[in-house]
């Protein structure tokens, strides 16, 4: 009996932190999307005020997010263009083309085009950060309730 009760303890737990781990994607995807809003209202900020060079933006930028400042050593690296391999496996294909598109474009005119270009970005940046937000929410209070059903059927299952 002890033996069982033990076990299905320790399947509460783990189902649970298989749910809250589940959400831990939309976490990252939600705090990139922010740290990318970020990075585009600062580079606007930098191209407004200064004639610093895209590159020494890019490089100077930093954040607390680990895979956006991964990409933007990557772009970096790369003159300022980010490719497929720079940028974070969760990202959807619409989201990379997206990021790639900015990139692809940075750099390439004069600083008013750059500026309204810019403005484009976190205009879009937001919208997606928004976005995963309410995904964030919504998944993660369902996906760790969910994990801790599984445990407690599994539980109720071995008694």
């Amino acid at each position: 009996m002890t033996l069982k009760f033990l076990i299905g303890v320790s399947a509460v737990v783990l189902f649970t932190f298989l749910g809250v781990g589940y959400s831990k994607k939309y976490s990252r995807k939600k705090d990139f999307f922010i740290s990318l809003e970020n990075f585009g209202v600062y580079l606007k900020r930098e191209i407004s005020f200064s004639s610093t060079p895209i590159g020494e933006v890019i490089s100077n930028f930093n954040c607390d997010n680990e895979d956006l400042n991964d990409a933007l050593g990557k772009a970096l690296n790369k003159g300022a263009r980010a490719d497929e391999a720079s940028l974070p496996d969760f990202l959807s294909a619409d989201e990379r083309d997206f990021i790639n598109s900015y990139f692809s474009k940075l750099g390439r005119s004069d600083r008013e085009n750059e500026i309204e270009l810019t403005e484009r970005f976190i205009e879009e940046a937001g919208k997606y950060k928004k976005s995963e937000a309410e995904k964030y929410n919504k998944i993660s209070s369902v996906s760790a309730r969910l994990g801790f059903f599984a445990g407690m059927i599994f539980f109720v299952l071995i008694l």
